[in-house]
């Protein structure tokens, strides 16, 4: 096995020739100017800052695997931080950048086996990961660091991976909108998801030399690169057992800071190559209808990346074949290789076409993906579907694995907060990654939901409301995060930039082709009116149809806005709908502050087909608008005279910025310009009035979503002071449970048990004193058998007399201010620590009584108590 292993992977890494003139050609698509300047490119080569090596140490990831000396990261940052290793380690790491001479142990690397989808048995299908030795990689991220700035300058724009300020999801939100495009045109266009074979590993040396150069690095620097990565010495990692030694002479080792950025470097002139060669066509949009207001189109979308996971847009079998000509001229220096049986196509509009895949077959390509196919085409993780149901299956099999991981994590003994971080984080990440471009049908979402409550709730009775979950620890609740408004706040990325009329020019492509689209399919005279105005939102898919929009309007909908305080000129107000500029009572705006949601008698829904153009006419003489009159009315004759009727009967009123615009002006500055259509001031109505900022995080745009959260009330006032000491707090997990469970009022005493089931808890009657109704407060503290626990605990280990109203408020109200005693300041406990044990101690024995027919003994209870202090004293220590 590892002579087999090891021959695979010396074939593997061994240079093919490399074509100069097809190095020279590929080279060629790489512009003039797109090279880096000589400052920079010396700045490349400064020596090294002894706080930038440390800065770089502290930035690895402490879990990552070490290399063959078995030197973590952690040891590694304490080695660099003694005095007296300083100069020298400053000194190897200018050496190795300004004179490529490296220490003997980075040009050793051990090499394990990832296993990736189709058959293990085959070693093509298991991915090889470098495990290089610590100090070789803090070299390598430094390096990463220092070109990456100038890099993302350089590097097309169609390449998404490993770039700041570059996002996976746009090029998802890019495949979306193509396919809608395509679907309202029929157009016969189709994607083309190429497989490369072993991308990383057969990059060739001098190939990546030619390329880094032609970019402008200096050439120190690129020998530097070139002797790092190749010629050094592998072993393979077989079951535990390394094989024996050989040459690297290609490729890029997989787990190095820099590889992703040499590779996007090599893979540019293929995409350039694509996008500037005029005879491949790619996808063209155009308007899915006649547009009045002429809105040009962007650019064909010829290519998209991510990595060497590339998509290309084919309009016709020429465009296919381009392709394999053009991938071969970026083979052949290269040593790329393309797995053609691999590639998958699919059809943007989702018809299904004879002729395209009968030219397919011919050329190799036998994965096909049209409306007619049972699943969806995943791209990058995401999920694109033709059909409902597609969406159904695939939504089906999500579903179903929330569901079973939930069963899963149920066995583990988790607190509610720990239930909560489990679902969060690791059992919906592939929801929240599937959310960002996936209009999810509501019953869906509402069964997620539900599934993830129960999961958090599991043996908690009563249960506490599942809004009080969503709210903030530091209000009372767990921070439990809601699909709905989740999926709500993921579109916020896209959505600021096309808000945010004096920010900074969005640094994402996709925002332009946004911007296109939304105008385009809804016939818009700005991209904002379908975004603010339901009404607007009419084009070409009818009303119930989910589409790439319909997230971004539900998003919409959801923000607070009032336009009270906005003004917008007369031209701008002409060009909206008659269903946009009335409201019901003056006194109570609507809740967006532009469509009223109450339905009144007298309104019509046909209004919101009617421009305000048709019902009214700028005045020059005035300087205001007014209404038609008579001859003046051309077209909706009937409907503007039932709006005019409306507002003069007072059953609608005009929106506070329309009126504006129909008075007189005071004084003598009368304006005869209507001004431009701009639409931009809508942007200032959303409250809280900073919304738009990019310094909104996620969290504040969270809060802003309608419905608002509303915290839960409890006995007491409660700060958020005093919440964040009862998260910090060492205290048993067990017992925060039961305190937060308290809290809340969700405990199982016996006047709740008989409220919710009186033919089975028959009596009110507590099971322990057999003398008083068992409340929640004579539960925790006011049966008299606990209140001797209680008192005893209190005397014990705090110095105060003991105090039922303090009592009551530490546990209610979490107010806990209480100096301790000489004993507690001797053994540590605090009185966050006292209370949660004495309430662990009680909740055991209570229920022992119930469930096991055990007897509340007094000193039983008192030593389990001193049990539990004495364990969090010690593992204090």
């Amino acid at each position: 096995m590892q002579s087999t292993a090891r021959s695979f992977y010396q074939r593997l890494y061994t240079c093919e020739p490399s074509s100069a003139p097809a190095t020279d050609t590929i080279l060629e698509s790489v512009p003039q100017e797109c090279v880096i300047d000589s400052s920079t490119a010396a700045s490349l080569l400064n020596a090294f800052e002894y706080d930038d090596i440390v800065t770089s140490t502290k930035r690895c990831p402490f879990a990552s695997s070490p290399g063959k000396d078995g030197l973590p990261y952690e040891l590694l940052l304490a080695l660099y931080q003694i005095d007296c290793v300083q100069p020298l380690v400053q000194r190897i790491y200018n050496d190795a950048l300004q004179k490529g001479v490296f220490p003997f142990s980075w040009s050793s690397t051990c090499t394990v086996l990832l296993p990736k989808k189709g058959d293990l048995s085959s070693l093509r299908n298991w991915r090889p990961i470098s495990l290089i030795n610590t100090d070789a990689k803090v070299f390598t991220r430094l390096l990463q660091s220092r070109m990456t700035r100038p890099s993302k300058e350089l590097i097309c724009q169609a390449q998404t991976g490993f770039l700041p300020e570059r996002f996976i999801g746009d090029n998802g939100l890019f495949l979306q909108l193509i396919q809608t495009h395509a679907s309202l045109s029929s157009a016969p266009d189709i994607g083309l998801m190429l497989d490369q074979e072993k991308a990383y590993d057969r990059v060739h040396p001098e190939y990546l030399t030619k390329v880094l150069l032609r970019f402008g690095f200096p050439e120190t620097l690129v020998q530097t690169i070139i002797k790092l990565f190749f010629g050094s010495k592998i072993q393979i990692n077989v079951n535990g057992f390394l094989t024996t030694e050989f040459t690297q002479g290609r490729g890029l080792r997989q787990g190095d800071p820099l590889s992703p950025l040499l590779f996007n470097l090599a893979f540019d002139p293929f995409l350039r190559s694509i996008l500037q060669e005029p005879s491949f066509e790619g996808f063209v949009f155009s308007p899915p209808t006649p547009n009045p207001y002429c809105v040009l189109p962007p650019a064909p979308v010829k290519a998209l990346a991510y990595a060497d996971d590339v998509l290309v847009f084919l309009r016709s079998p020429s465009d296919f074949l381009c392709l394999r000509q053009l991938y071969n001229t970026y083979a052949d220096p290269s040593n790329a290789r393309l797995n053609i049986s691999k590639t998958e196509a699919f059809s943007l509009s989702g018809r299904s076409s004879l002729q395209w895949q009968e030219f397919l077959q011919e050329q190799g390509v036998t994965s096909w993906h049209d409306s007619s196919t049972s699943v969806p085409v995943r791209y990058l993780g995401f999920v694109f579907y033709s059909s409902n149901s597609q969406r159904d299956h695939y939504l089906g099999s999500l579903v179903q694995k929330i569901q079973n991981a939930c069963n899963i994590h149920s066995q583990r003994q988790l607190s509610y907060r720990g239930r909560v971080t489990v679902l969060n984080s690791l059992i919906y990440s592939k929801l929240w990654y599937v959310l960002r471009l996936l209009p999810v049908p509501i019953k869906v979402l509402d069964k997620i939901t539900s599934i993830g409550y129960q999961f958090v709730t599991k043996g908690l009775f009563p249960k506490i409301r599942r809004e009080f979950l969503r709210v903030p620890r530091s209000l009372g609740g767990l921070k439990l995060l809601d699909p709905r408004r989740q999926q709500l706040v993921l579109q916020w990325k896209w959505l600021r930039p096309l808000l945010d009329p004096q920010g900074e020019p969005p640094i994402s492509p996709v925002i332009q082709y946004l911007t296109f689209s939304i105008q385009s399919v809804f016939a818009a005279v700005d991209p904002l009116l379908p975004l603010f105005m339901p009404s607007c939102r009419k084009g070409s898919f009818g009303d119930q149809r989910m589409t790439v929009f319909t997230l971004f309007f539900k998003t919409m909908d959801s923000l607070s806005k009032s336009l009270r305080d906005i003004s917008l000129t007369p031209s701008t107000c002409l060009e909206l709908p008659l269903s946009g500029i009335y409201q019901y009572d003056p006194q109570t705006p609507s809740a967006s502050g532009l469509v009223s949601v109450i339905p009144v008698p007298h309104a019509h829904k046909s209004w919101s087909k009617v421009k305000v153009s048709s019902a009214y006419v700028f005045d020059h003489r005035s300087g205001r608008l007014r209404r038609r009159r008579g001859q003046e009315i051309s077209e909706y004759t009937g409907l503007v005279k039932r709006f005019f009727k409306s507002l003069d009967n007072h059953d609608i009123w005009l929106q506070e910025f329309f009126l504006r615009c129909c008075l007189l002006s005071s004084g003598n500055a009368i304006s005869h310009d209507p001004g431009p259509v701009d639409f931009s001031p809508w942007c200032y109505g959303f409250q809280p009035a900073d919304l738009v900022s990019v310094h909104t995080s996620t969290s504040q745009f969270r809060q802003s979503i309608h419905p608002q959260i509303t915290a839960p009330k409890f006995k007491h006032d409660i700060s958020s002071s005093s919440w964040l000491a009862f998260w910090k707090n060492d205290i048993p997990l067990r017992s925060r449970d039961i305190w937060f469970r308290l809290l809340h009022a969700k405990i199982s005493c016996q006047e709740t048990l008989h409220q919710v089931f009186p033919s089975v808890f028959t009596s009110t009657i507590c099971p322990i004193c057999h003398q008083e109704p068992d409340s929640v407060t004579h539960f925790v503290y006011a049966c008299p058998a606990k209140f001797v626990i209680w008192d005893y605990s209190w005397r014990k280990y705090l110095n105060t007399p003991f105090n039922l109203i303090q009592l009551d408020k530490a546990l209610f109200g979490l107010t806990l201010n209480i100096p301790l005693s000489l004993f507690n300041a001797f053994e540590k406990p605090s009185p966050f620590q006292v209370f949660a044990c004495t309430m662990l101690a009680i909740w055991k024995a209570h229920w022992n009584q119930v469930f096991n027919r055990g007897q509340f003994v007094y000193s039983l209870v008192v030593s389990d108590l001193e049990k539990h202090i004495t364990t969090l004293i010690t593992y204090a220590d």
